[in-house]
Parts: structure tokens; C-alpha cells; sequence
């Protein structure tokens, strides 16, 4: 179509046109997202996450895959929000932002049934993606939080925003007591923490001294010291030895510190770096042996992936869901 060839007012319901069929569309790609994240197909394809899939296949941009994955989400529980962004009542930023709303009260310990949520957003209709926040304040502004924000300024460097709350102003204070700089930024300030965790810097021993101190007193509070028990050990592992540190560790550098899953579909390796676990390639409670040529490093998405092929679904999802590819742990370099 040559738009140069419309008349105003057939350009203006063209546009009108255009963007109804952009909702449409849009409400479409999230019952893909959906059904994709329900069968988690984004794992089989080599990805760490839907976010992860959303970004590198679908080429999505980050805030673009975050938001229609918050806006697919909180359908899933409200259905009507589909109905609601097909008409253009309510805007898929508002929807995402409602989500994500939900999601800081829950953590919070306050929940809210899918009728109290779409209550929510019938109050929102109409409402840009600011005037929805301005509703949520009213209600918690402690959960009405802006989104963290990444901006690329030179090919050197990168922009990041975020909310830090009480306790992280009072580490980095902490943080700021252990440099040898007059005012270091908050940059600064981050770089040496960051350094300090991946053991590139070290500390003084008058302060290694007092770290000691104040592990030795937190430890003191834990239910089993000074009473000559030992930490319960896991059910499943109560027959059987532990699998030797230096296994583990060979398992971690074999994998190089990275998701070891590579897609039978399209020959991906995973690249997910966080949360990683050891894991049996042949199950133990399939007679799998922890030989270190039957153990493999994973990351939760492929964790639970390989649970549903060895176990099947309807097993598995009871013990998981997939809010928990959000959660992320730790794992010690060796």
C-alpha cells in the first residue's frame, strides 16, 4: 500500500486500522508465550529461561520480552486481560505493569485472588502505563517500584538503574569502610565488592580478623551449635555417601562453569551461567551411580526439563512451577 496515495482521513483509520490488528497480534503471540512456557519449550531449544528464548530467538528487546512475559503471565490467571488489550481498554505496558505489581506484593506476603486482580484492572482501563502506577501507589507504594534499567552510553560503557532498599545502602556504607579511597563512587564502590566476591582483592588480616568475628557470632545462632547435633541430612541422600568434593569440582570445570544441556533439536548449548547444580544424567533413583562420567552441570530450567523426560509431567509439576526459573542461587567457584 503506498500511504503517500491515501486521502487524511483514510490514512488516519489505515493507522486505526493497523493498530487494532497490532493488538490482535499481540494477544495471539502471548497464548504462544504461554502454551511454549507450559510446555517448556524454550528448555528443549538450549535456553535458560522464556526471557532468554524471547531474546535470542524471537529477538525481542529486553523490556519487550519482559513485558509481554509479565502481560502473558498475569493472563494466564486473568484471562479477560486477553479481551481487555484485543479492544484497546487496557495497554499491554499497563497489564505488564500490573504484573508486576502483583508479583512485589505476593513477596511481600499479601496474595490477591483473580477477582480481586481484575478488579485491578478494570480500574486501570484507559489509564497510561504512569497514571497505572499512580493507582498501584495508592494502594502499596512500597510494590510500585521501577523497572531496573540497562542503557548502553559507549561501546565502554553501560548505564544501570535500579532501587537499592535500606539493608544494601547499609552493606555498601560497610563496603565504602573498607576502601582506601576519599569518596569512592557508587561504581567504584560495586567494582571492589564485585572483586572482593570473586577473590581478586583481599582483604587486610585486622579485617579478615573481624569478618571471622562476625561469622563465628551469626553461626552461634544456628539451631544445631552447641548441641552436638549434626544437620539433618536430605532423605534421598540418607544410604548413600556424599559424592566427594574434588567430583563436584571436576564436574563444574569439565563444564566450564556453564549449563552443560545441549538441545536435541537444534544442537544449542545452553549458556546459562547461574544457579548451576550437579546433577545425574542417569537418575539415582534409577539406579544412576555417582560416577563423575554420570554427573553433569545444570541450570534450574534444564534441572527441571530433564526431571519431566525422566519422570514425565504430571509427576514432576507438582513439585515445581514456573515462576521458579525467576530464583537465583549460588554456586561457589571451585
Amino acid at each position: 500500500m503506498n500511504l503517500k496515495l491515501l486521502s487524511s482521513p483514510d490514512l488516519i483509520k489505515s493507522a486505526e486500522t493497523a493498530v487494532e490488528n497490532e493488538r490482535k497480534a499481540t494477544g495471539v503471540v502471548l497464548d504462544h508465550l504461554r502454551e511454549i512456557e507450559h510446555r517448556r519449550l524454550f528448555a528443549e531449544l538450549g535456553y535458560a529461561s522464556l526471557f532468554e528464548y524471547c531474546v535470542k530467538s524471537l529477538r525481542y528487546c529486553n523490556a519487550s520480552a519482559q513485558l509481554r512475559i509479565d502481560a502473558m503471565r498475569l493472563s494466564r490467571e486473568v484471562p479477560e486481560v486477553l479481551e481487555k488489550l484485543d479492544s484497546g481498554e487496557v495497554s499491554l505496558s499497563s497489564i505488564a505493569t500490573l504484573q508486576q505489581f502483583f508479583r512485589a506484593e505476593k513477596k511481600s506476603g499479601k496474595s490477591y485472588a483473580p477477582s480481586e486482580k481484575l478488579d485491578l484492572v478494570i480500574q486501570v482501563e484507559g489509564k497510561s502505563r504512569e497514571e497505572t502506577q499512580r493507582k498501584l501507589a495508592e494502594i502499596s507504594p512500597a510494590s510500585v517500584i521501577p523497572l531496573e534499567h540497562v542503557r548502553v552510553l559507549t561501546p565502554t560503557q553501560i548505564e544501570i538503574k535500579f532501587v537499592a532498599d535500606e539493608e544494601m545502602m547499609k552493606l555498601i556504607a560497610e563496603m565504602k569502610a573498607l576502601m582506601n579511597e576519599p569518596s569512592p563512587t557508587y561504581a567504584q564502590i560495586l567494582t571492589f565488592a564485585l572483586q572482593l566476591a570473586l577473590g581478586e582483592k583481599k582483604l587486610t588480616p585486622q579485617r579478615r580478623a573481624q569478618n571471622q568475628v562476625r561469622r563465628e557470632t551469626s553461626q552461634s545462632t544456628s539451631p544445631h551449635e552447641g548441641t552436638g547435633q549434626q544437620k539433618e541430612r536430605p532423605e534421598s541422600r540418607k544410604n548413600r555417601p556424599y559424592i566427594p568434593i574434588e567430583t563436584l569440582r571436576a564436574t563444574v570445570r569439565r563444564s566450564e562453569n556453564r549449563c552443560a544441556f545441549v538441545s536435541p533439536v537444534n544442537g544449542q548449548r545452553c549458556k546459562s551461567t547461574q544457579a548451576l547444580q550437579v546433577e545425574h544424567i542417569h537418575p539415582f533413583a534409577k539406579n544412576g551411580t555417582d560416577d563423575p562420567e554420570n554427573l553433569t552441570l545444570l541450570c534450574p530450567a534444564h534441572q527441571r526439563f530433564q526431571a519431566i523426560q525422566e519422570y514425565g509431567a504430571e509427576k514432576m509439576e507438582r513439585h515445581f512451577s514456573v515462576f521458579e526459573y525467576d530464583t537465583v542461587f549460588e554456586l561457589r567457584r571451585p
